[in-house]
């Protein structure tokens, strides 16, 4: 049976990062493989994480996010990994036949926050071989490539990305760099769900950092015409206009919360992802931060209708959110998606050609 050892960001206080990881270990297991998470942490990113946790003076923020924070840590008990290191050395990586990196944004080589740390393009790994499965490089520059990304990148045997800005960057080191879709979309999450908040009312969730006030306003007028309430899985404080405030929440459990939503309204990637998964009515307000990481698989699906760029009035957002998806068309396009990417990952575990 042969070793992987899943290189990412497991230990991230992050709903979408812990279930992308989650993802690709059961798909490499329903594989025949036997899949080792590598419990790695740069240390100016674990940092950086602690201190946008920790450092608040908000006595109230703290002490929500300590209790996130031991969340997290219990749930990431599933992976069964060892304990963090900050060196690749202990990561014994001469054990693997193979370190697949990804998904999530471990190649934003742009961003002091997550950036500037070659083991993610394969540095200091001593597995067999090295493959990337659906990383993205977030809203880098190919203007700004480091040596160490274009010095490395070359040694893995398969790389592949989960948007055009990484594929476009990829290919100018790498000669071929397939699309392929992020991880959470590869399998069944039936039986994975935790039902912690059984809410016996429809909602409409929200599930986003940014939103304008006729967003707002929209929400509140299909919640006040439809006898909806309005529940919000929250980042950093409650908003005051919804009817429920869900401030920690296991990962398993927000597939829960998300699976039994009447509409969503999101401004981010994994939001617009686990919409799709969930064939949920939702509108994606669209901003800088997530705008290179949604728009190839919103054009791959043909969902542009559904993304806010701009400033809309409340009937023309309304109208969008009830507007129904045709998710019998979706779901051709995302079945075909779902087998091709899975084809590269198997090809590329098996170190055959993939075209």
């Amino acid at each position: 049976m042969k070793k992987v050892g899943l290189l990412s960001f497991p230990t991230a206080i992050n709903h979408g990062a812990y279930l992308q990881v989650f993802a690709l270990k059961k798909q490499l297991e329903d594989f025949g493989l036997e899949v080792k998470v590598l419990n790695y942490r740069n240390k100016r990113h674990y940092y950086n994480e602690l201190r946008s946790l920790f450092f608040k003076k908000n006595f109230s923020v703290l002490f929500i996010n300590l209790k996130r924070f031991y969340k997290f840590r219990k749930a990431q008990k599933r992976f069964e990994m060892s304990g963090m290191t900050f060196d690749s050395e202990d990561l014994k990586t001469k054990e693997l036949d193979l370190v697949s990196i990804g998904a999530d944004i471990v190649w934003n080589y742009g961003t002091p926050f997550l950036g500037y740390d070659p083991i993610y393009f394969g540095q200091g790994l001593n597995s067999k071989r090295v493959i990337s499965y659906a990383p993205s490089m977030g809203d880098s520059d190919i203007s700004e490539l480091p040596d160490y990304v274009k010095n490395n990148i070359t040694n893995f045997s398969h790389v592949s990305a989960r948007d055009e800005n990484t594929k476009k960057i990829t290919e100018m080191m790498f000669q071929t760099c397939p699309l392929v879709l992020d991880p959470t979309l590869l399998i069944n999450w039936e039986g994975y769900e935790i039902d912690a908040f059984r809410y016996s009312f429809e909602y409409i969730l929200v599930y986003a950092f940014s939103y304008t006030e006729s967003d707002k306003l929209a929400i509140l007028k299909l919640a006040e015409e439809n006898g909806l309430r309005i529940v919000s899985i929250c980042f950093n404080e409650k908003l005051s206009w919804c009817h429920e405030n869900i401030m920690v929440l296991d990962p398993l459990e927000f597939l829960s919360i998300y699976s039994k939503a009447k509409y969503v309204f999101t401004s981010t990637f994994h939001g617009l992802l686990f919409s799709l998964k969930y064939e949920k009515q939702f509108v994606l307000r669209d901003n800088k931060t997530v705008h290179n990481k949604v728009s190839t698989i919103i054009k791959l699906l043909d969902l542009h209708e559904r993304v806010i760029a701009e400033d809309k009035s409340v009937d023309e957002i309304y109208g969008i959110l009830t507007d129904e998806i045709n998710y019998e068309k979706v779901n051709d396009t995302l079945d075909s998606l779902i087998e091709d990417s899975k084809r590269y990952l198997k090809y590329a575990i098996e170190n055959r050609k993939y075209s």
